[in-house]
């Protein structure tokens, strides 16, 4: 036990790594228990993986700003949404559709990702595609979220038709389904720092909680509750 929590403590100090042999993600899909996610849980619970289709993995978010809070990504590495593949991303599609139907109980949900190549060094630093799925308390706009910035498009999909040849991109759907995008110089601007959606989001609803995923040390409730109400195949201990 003094030897896990000590690797914990490790992990979570260490930077995130951008390749492929090295991403969090993908050290958790192939040896969880090396994982940040095992090193801290794995006397809990040995996976956080609530659904899988297709190669499109659903788990909860580290560092819940809101219990529900979800990632939707593809198992193999990709650095982008954006960049995958259409039939993955038509996967991840539908578990959006599917995971927000789902979260209603807890809110209704907005979709964001910080997209960006390892090469930018901008986004969360973790550079493994991951779309989020939050549920928030009240409404929330693509003008609260991207005030004075980005393009609105149609939908989610016709958004990322846009952004496949993007090396850096901000892309937000609010609670009444409007997708705003911000791509070119204006998303290499200092305004759209690592982690702006979720420094936004923690403002915006005045939330007493850190808006830095790495400030989230140990267990967090939000994480086992999140896991106890839509997890169905992986028993939580």
């Amino acid at each position: 036990m003094a030897m896990r929590k000590a690797l914990a403590t490790m992990i979570n100090n260490c930077p995130a790594s951008a390749t492929g042999a090295e991403c969090e993600f993908c050290l958790e899909f192939s040896e969880a228990c090396s994982s940040r996610f095992g090193l801290t849980y794995g006397d809990v619970t040995e996976s956080r993986i609530i659904a899988e289709q297709d190669g499109i993995v659903v788990l909860p978010t580290l560092g819940q700003l809101f219990v529900g809070s979800l990632l939707i990504m593809p198992r193999d590495h990709f650095e982008t949404v954006a960049e995958i593949p259409e039939r993955l991303l038509d996967g991840c599609f539908r578990l959006v559709a599917e995971f927000s139907e789902r979260l209603r109980a807890f809110g209704t949900s907005v979709v964001f990702e910080h997209g960006a190549r390892s090469e930018t060094e901008r986004s969360c630093g973790i550079y493994h595609a991951h779309l989020h799925l939050v549920p928030v308390p009240a409404e929330i706009s693509v003008e609260d979220a991207l005030p004075n910035a980005g393009t609105e498009a149609s939908t989610l999909e016709d958004a990322y038709d846009v952004l496949r040849d993007e090396d850096a991109y901000l892309l937000f759907r609010d609670t009444r389904k409007r997708t705003k995008y911000v791509i070119g110089a204006e998303a290499h601007s200092e305004i759209f720092r690592s982690q702006y959606f979720r420094k936004m989001l923690a403002a915006h609803f005045r939330l007493p909680s850190p808006w830095d995923w790495r400030a989230y040390q140990g267990i967090e409730s939000r994480v086992l509750n999140t896991l106890g109400a839509l997890q169905s195949h992986v028993a939580v201990r």
